[in-house]
């Protein structure tokens, strides 16, 4: 039974802790110990009780629980800039890690995460969960088959709002860099939906575990709410090494919410998935349906996967390389294309939950997933294009 530490008390490490306590109550871990540090024990008061109750020991620094508890894998759900530092420090001390996604704030700190790995013979795998899930585990498999024709494109769309409190939480939330300096880009395809991203660049791989490489990018990065550094709203054609194109519309600046949807265009039909419903194949001709499933956010398979991993089994979990390809886009995306303000007179602020709503920003999106297109080539009032990139 492996001994699993965790650094973090807050936010998405809440949905770390309920995992773990209750492998921990099955006894299929020892859920070894938390770092909390006491400047941060106020704003994390609940997550202190749930810990307490189930006699989880609470540490006040990593060392100290490194030290005391001896963990053979330590959990990450930090901030980007700390997943670097932190992960390298643990593999170097004997134990396996997983870091939240993204896997770093830069390509660089991911090679330098890669390095270490082969240095210490440990690993470092990243919680991009939707990869895990049988369901789009076996949605790969036959896409390699070619079950379903060749890849033509990829698209998705998401619009989900988010309001004072989400761009408040922490002291990074859509800047370009940390406290310190340190690369974070934090910004809707890199936090919320940079599991999208992930999952069409992972699609269009060609192997099993291998994502798709980008060779060229046309990105409209907008926002509506102007105290942030990065954006709120993207629209980003990227075209693969293997010649797949995908196409990625998010917002937070928005009234309705869509959950992501994921349209596949195939030689021999489509293929759509959400999260709640998994993915079903039509032929071009209506002749024939096929459906994945059961729908799984592969959360729970993600930590089985990783614990398996841990005891010296050869399975998949999201190895840095694949998590690699996704940062490279988020590169690409600041260092070639600037982010337009939409004018004032095209959102409103809800005043009860402070949400910038861009009008009919669902309709204009939508738009442009039904036609493959971006904003402006939609004729989005606000939009305003791009040249597009091409890059190695």
């Amino acid at each position: 039974m492996k001994k699993i530490g965790l650094i973090g008390a807050g936010g998405y490490a809440r949905t770390y802790i309920n995992n773990l306590l209750d492998r921990h109550a099955k006894k299929e871990i020892q859920f070894c110990g938390v770092v909390i540090r006491p400047q941060d024990r106020p704003n994390v008061q609940p997550g202190i009780e749930l810990l307490e109750a189930a006699g989880i020991p609470i540490f006040p620094d990593k060392d100290v629980m490194y030290a005391e508890a001896k963990p053979d894998v330590v959990c990450l759900p930090v901030a980007i800039g700390a997943h670097c530092p932190l992960a390298i420090d643990a593999v170097k001390k004997g134990m396996n890690v997983i870091v939240e996604k993204p896997a770093a704030g830069s390509v660089e700190e991911i090679d330098c995460m890669k390095d270490a790995e082969k240095r210490t013979g440990k690993f470092i795998t990243v919680g991009f969960q939707h990869i895990h899930a049988p369901d789009i585990r076996d949605l790969k498999k036959q896409l390699l088959e070619g079950e379903f024709g060749k890849i033509l494109r990829i698209s998705v769309i998401g619009l989900w709002p988010r309001g004072k409190s989400y761009y408040t939480r922490n002291e990074w939330v859509c800047r370009l860099r940390g406290a310190h300096g340190e690369p974070v880009y934090d910004s809707p395809v890199n936090n919320a939906f940079a599991h999208y991203l992930n999952l069409e660049l992972f699609l269009s791989g060609e192997g099993l575990e291998k994502s798709a490489h980008a060779s060229e990018m046309q990105a409209e990065l907008y926002r509506a709410r102007r105290n942030i550094e990065t954006f709120d709203t993207c629209a980003i054609r990227t075209k693969t090494t293997n010649g797949i194109e995908i196409l990625t519309l998010l917002t937070h600046a928005c009234r309705e919410t869509i959950h992501p949807i994921i349209r596949i265009n195939t030689a021999k039909g489509v293929i759509q998935w959400t999260e709640l419903s998994s993915w079903k194949f039509i032929s071009f001709d209506g002749s024939r349906t096929v459906h994945g499933g059961p729908a799984s956010d592969g959360r729970e398979a993600m930590f089985t996967l990783l614990f398996r991993k841990a005891e010296g089994e050869k399975v998949f979990t999201c190895p840095l390389s694949v998590a690699r390809e996704h940062t490279f886009c988020i590169e690409k995306l600041h260092k070639h294309f600037m982010v337009t303000e939409i004018p004032e007179t095209d959102y409103t602020v809800n005043p009860e939950n402070g949400v910038y709503e861009v009008g009919d920003i669902d309709t204009a999106l939508s738009r442009c997933f039904e036609k493959f297109m971006l904003p402006s080539e939609c004729g989005v009032r606000w939009a305003k294009s791009s040249e597009a990139v091409k890059f190695s």
